[in-house]
């Protein structure tokens, strides 16, 4: 919620969210919002829609967040899909919570907060507009139907597949420490709980 605040403070524009969304979790936005005086207008909420990449295109998104810390590799294909830049959360648990490997060159992976906020200040609009034709390449060539054909067709070879390369911090020291700024006990306590409680729910169900 915090981070969202902040990257519309930054950036003076607007947060459109797509999907489902508590509305605790809406509050928690609002309230993050109103302690940095930002007007409400620049949060807008859809649960739903039939195409991601039309809708992007349609409202001239100039960067997709994608979501975290778990992120949606899907929504991001369809975020290249549409020539949008990207900025993937590079999940401190797994790596491939995060699916930054899946993302194109030069597209922003962050950890911690400051690391978004620095991006964002560093890259007009100009600049993420030449990030999205790199997405679009990149979709072309690694995530379109054709590039499936081609990757089906390649018999093993490594030369189809998009390369891996590694966000993470290579010394285990760096590694543990921004393990630790983003993992708490409070955090892991309280995710235990959302997976008994949706477990629960899941059971429930069967009885109506």
């Amino acid at each position: 919620a915090d981070v969202i605040a902040d990257v519309l403070q930054q950036t003076g524009g607007k947060h459109i969210h797509v999907g489902r969304l508590s509305w605790l979790y809406r509050w928690k936005i609002r309230r993050a919002m109103a302690r940095k005086q930002l007007p409400s207008s620049a949060l807008e909420f859809i649960p739903y829609v039939p195409s991601v990449a039309r809708f992007l295109q349609e409202r001239q998104v100039d960067l997709y967040l994608a979501s975290f810390p778990y992120a949606g590799a899907r929504t991001a294909v369809e975020a290249m899909a549409a020539g949008v830049a990207i900025a993937g959360h590079d999940h401190v648990g797994q790596k491939f919570l995060g699916a930054v490997d899946m993302l194109p060159p030069k597209s922003c992976v962050w950890s911690t907060p400051d690391q978004l906020m620095a991006f964002l200040a560093e890259n007009d609009r100009a600049t993420l507009r030449e990030l999205g034709g790199l997405a679009r390449k990149h979709y072309e060539k690694f995530h379109s139907p054709d590039s499936l054909d081609k990757a089906l067709q390649c018999g093993g070879d490594a030369s189809g597949f998009p390369p891996k390369p590694l966000h993470r911090p290579s010394d285990k020291l760096d590694a543990a420490l921004l393990r630790s700024a983003q993992l708490t006990f409070l955090g892991v306590f309280k995710r235990r709980g959302v997976r008994y409680f949706r477990a629960l729910k899941a059971f429930l169900s069967r009885f109506r």
